[in-house]
């Protein structure tokens, strides 16, 4: 579901992206306005994480600078944080010639993105919808510790660093506050984010091979996706 809203979104970028640059840009004109601005973010869950980490607050800062003079079209890039504290699932394990063992996964994540794209926005008036679409890097910070439930000794940790190809598609809305020479816009925003090859340790990455016997342990690998809401605050620059 992700993959096709992100596509969707580049597709409708690029379709007006070349409309608009074909009636309204000019070679060697300066960019006409620039926004700017900051948001905070919630993230109800993590995609492929969610049975691991709680839901995500973060931080996001953006910047689109107009191509055409009426800021139908500009190129934007943004650079965000968001955390995902731990959560702990316990979960029986089988264990060959024995009872099964009940192991706890405890998992914290954290992600650092910068991207880079292009962004439609209305020209004029006091609500302004907005959509984008950007491509970039993914950076995952993932702590996992297995410890066994019962008697709380620790199975396996480690700290995964994955870092990648990251892409978002989103769109919202800009809300005028005020009149002033510096316009400020209510920005209120939904965003789809995805990175690959993300590894962490899961009750599958155990496998007991018998008592009195260490565990094979191996961490599981797979893909990140979230869908994040934005409250912010962007400047618009003549």
């Amino acid at each position: 579901m992700v993959e096709r809203r992100t596509v969707a979104a580049v597709a409708l970028v690029v379709l007006v992206a070349q409309r608009a640059t074909a009636q309204d840009f000019h070679i060697g004109r300066p960019p006409p306005s620039i926004l700017a601005g900051a948001a905070l973010e919630w993230a109800p869950n993590a995609g492929g994480l969610k049975e691991y980490v709680g839901p995500g607050w973060g931080a996001d800062a953006h910047i689109a600078i107009g191509l055409t003079t009426n800021m139908l079209l500009a190129i934007r890039g943004e650079f965000g944080v968001t955390e995902y504290p731990a959560r702990t699932v316990v979960r029986s394990v089988p264990q060959p010639g024995g009872s099964p063992v009940r192991v706890a996964t405890r998992t914290d994540n954290s992600v650092t993105s910068g991207t880079v794209g292009l962004q439609i926005t209305a020209p004029s008036g006091r609500v302004r919808p907005f959509a984008f679409a950007t491509v970039g890097f993914a950076f995952l910070d993932t702590k996992s510790l297995l410890t066994n439930a019962d008697s709380a000794s620790p199975l396996a940790q480690r700290e995964f660093r994955d870092g990648g190809f990251g892409a978002e598609a989103g769109g919202g809305i800009m809300i005028r506050l005020g009149s002033v020479n510096t316009p400020v816009l209510l920005d209120l925003s939904w965003v789809s984010t995805s990175a690959d090859n993300v590894n962490l340790y899961t009750e599958k990455s155990i496998t007991f091979v018998g008592s009195g016997f260490a565990p094979s342990i191996s961490p599981v690998q797979g893909s990140w996706k979230a869908a994040t809401y934005r409250l912010g605050v962007t400047f618009e620059f003549r």
